[in-house]
């Protein structure tokens, strides 16, 4: 599936991550793509992303031969310019802190990535829950031990709770589906672009396994970046 994607994605002029960047979160993305599949084959299904960067999930989906209406939108606009235009996505310029969309106007709501990049993420989320008819996919970074080395990604500028998440959209009458915890790659994609290590199938595959063997052997806790993903389904009025 993420062949075609990533020769994309190298190709793209708003990608700023480099040769390995991808596969760092490789393991987010099909973990994600994981939980939209189950809404793919109904063309009557609007998808909304917020902050979709580049659309990187809209070339995903129509590799998955999605038939839902997608929309992507971002406050930057350089990245929706050049933004992916298969799937016949469309795409809406807006900050996020202020979604210019109406009440509940989307069957499935994804948030990636985002929250931790604003300074009232709790704000925001209330906000975005009010744009989900049924279902609302949300993932952000778990970096406790970055954060006590202040070795956190400059744009992080908040650290999002798990618990805070959950009872937030539990007051809004959603019904937890799962929580999930992926691992990213254990070795950081600067080291290996760093080293001038080449990606291809072989190394790939090598460190591939290194991530496993990390995985087993490193306790969660000493993790230094893994993913959350939530995902909540609004409760019919009874």
């Amino acid at each position: 599936m993420f062949s075609k994607t990533y020769g994309y994605i190298l190709k793209h002029p708003a990608t700023r991550r480099g040769y390995w960047g991808q596969w760092y979160y490789k393991r987010r993305y099909e973990e994600v793509l994981k939980h939209l599949s189950k809404f793919c084959k109904n063309s009557k299904i609007t998808m909304l992303e917020l902050g979709c960067d580049s659309g990187i999930y809209a070339q995903y989906l129509e590799e998955m031969s999605c038939k839902c209406q997608y929309i992507g939108c971002d406050i930057d606009a350089k990245s929706l310019k050049s933004a992916y235009r298969g799937l016949s996505a469309n795409y809406v310029m807006c900050d996020i802190q202020r979604l210019p969309f109406r009440e509940r106007s989307a069957q499935v709501v994804l948030c990636s990535e985002v929250l931790e990049h604003l300074p009232s993420p709790y704000e925001t989320l209330r906000d975005i829950c009010r744009t989900a008819i049924g279902t609302l996919i949300i993932t952000f970074p778990e970096e406790r031990l970055l954060s006590t080395f202040k070795d956190r990604h400059p744009e992080h500028i908040s650290e999002i709770d798990k618990e805070t998440v959950v009872n937030l959209l539990m007051s809004k009458k959603f019904k937890l589906v799962l929580i999930s915890h992926v691992f990213n790659s254990f070795i950081p994609c600067g080291i290996l672009e760093f080293l001038g290590v080449p990606r291809n199938k072989l190394t790939q595959t090598i460190v591939g396994l290194i991530d496993k063997i990390l995985e087993r052997i490193i306790p969660p806790t000493f993790v230094p970046h893994k993913t959350i993903l939530i995902e909540a389904k609004r409760m019919k009025a009874s």
